[in-house]
């Protein structure tokens, strides 16, 4: 019925048209067939034509064609069908467009969709877990995209996405790449990610892909997928697969007066314990407090070689420094504590890895506030930077 009341009111505007227009050789003949029925019906109906290319039609007659098109795009969202909702949307502002409609004509098209675009939800369906270098994720990167109608959850299907995701260059470098994907029956999306062959921690997107003519459309999409209503950002690890490569560790401490702490391996230990429990194996610790003290690289490997021989092939090393320590107004303590630590390969004589890291924490009193620190420092922001970097 809302098909036959627009096609009535074509009609009607064309012979209003005719029989005030001052030259008749300007009249255009409408171009579509009455018809009622369903968005599925319309789906595979003719339409009102617009003029081709650089051919312009009069305001009236673009509103008219504009408001066929609206009426289309009503009728797709209402039955879910979003990928043809967004194409009449397009057609409804192009006709506009043609004919050099206000911008206030766009108004009420570009706000239904809008409502619609902000009643779509993504969220992840599939989040495999970390994996290791040359060896396949447990499971796909999936999504599943809804459009909520009456409080309920309608499944969008085949809906566009893009999936961002990194590949891995032989120089070691990491850029990105995309796939289109479209989600199934019951609204899920998903992508089967190539075998990592570097460690690493990336991310990967799914986000989706509507593309609309109209600018303010266009923007809120963009909006939409930042702010992840349209998107979902997945981080994803790749651990390192060389976990029993012969290694040795020597990290020295500094106490809150900057004196080398010598009567301990507090990091160190702390370092090696969650190592050996993520599968590392055949890795110890060696203590070079002169050479680390110094700071002294070039002696400290030397050292590290006379004592190691050929048994090690992975050194590990560095320093912990005390940044700051000091007591807030609320009594308590905030520790912020650096490290500085490198990993050298004796068989391949280079260093493999080097980062310098800080890391603050609240404690109820200095002891704690230090204590805690190095325990967090060394014992887990440092052990993943290692596994997912070696």
């Amino acid at each position: 019925m809302l098909r036959t009341n627009v096609s009535l009111f074509i009609i009607l505007a064309m012979l209003s048209s005719c029989t005030s227009s001052p030259e008749p050789q300007q009249t255009i003949t409408p171009m579509f067939i009455n018809y009622s029925g369903s968005a599925d019906d319309s789906a595979t109906a003719d339409h009102a034509a617009l003029p081709s290319a650089g051919k312009n039609i009069r305001g009236a007659e673009a509103r008219v064609f504009a408001a066929q098109y609206e009426a289309d795009m009503d009728e797709f969202l209402a039955s879910g069908d979003y990928i043809a909702a967004v194409d009449a949307c397009n057609k409804a502002t192009k006709a506009l467009s043609s004919g050099r409609a206000p911008e206030s004509a766009y108004g009420e098209i570009r706000e239904k969709m809008d409502v619609a675009l902000g009643a779509v939800r993504f969220t992840a369906s599939s989040i495999p877990v970390d994996t290791v270098v040359g060896r396949a994720f447990s499971r796909s990167f999936a999504i599943k995209a809804v459009a909520v109608q009456n409080s309920k959850e309608v499944p969008l299907v085949g809906l566009p996405c893009t999936v961002h995701f990194p590949i891995y260059a032989e120089d070691g470098t990491v850029t990105r790449s995309t796939v289109e994907i479209l989600t199934n029956a019951t609204g899920i999306a998903s992508f089967t990610a190539p075998v990592p062959p570097r460690s690493g921690v990336h991310s990967l997107e799914i986000v989706a892909n509507l593309l609309f003519t109209d600018e303010a459309l266009s923007k809120s999409v963009t909006r939409r997928i930042q702010d992840g209503s349209l998107s979902v950002s997945f981080v994803h690890g790749v651990e390192t697969a060389a976990k029993s490569i012969p290694t040795t560790i020597s990290i020295l401490d500094f106490d809150k007066n900057d004196k080398p702490v010598l009567y301990n391996n507090f990091s160190a230990t702390q370092l090696l314990r969650p190592l050996v429990q993520k599968g590392f194996s055949r890795i110890g610790m060696a203590d070079f407090p002169k050479q680390l003290a110094a700071g002294d690289e070039e002696k400290l490997l030397a050292a590290a070689r006379a004592q190691f021989g050929s048994a090690v092939q992975r050194f590990i090393y560095g320093t912990t420094r005390v940044v700051s320590l000091v007591q807030g107004e609320d009594g308590t303590w905030s520790c912020t504590l650096e490290a500085d630590v490198s990993v050298w390969n004796f068989v391949l004589n280079e260093k493999q890895f080097q980062k310098t890291l800080r890391h603050t924490v609240l404690g109820k009193s200095e002891a704690a506030a230090l204590d805690t620190a190095r325990k967090e420092l060394a014992g887990s922001v440092l052990v993943d930077d290692l596994r997912y970097n070696l």
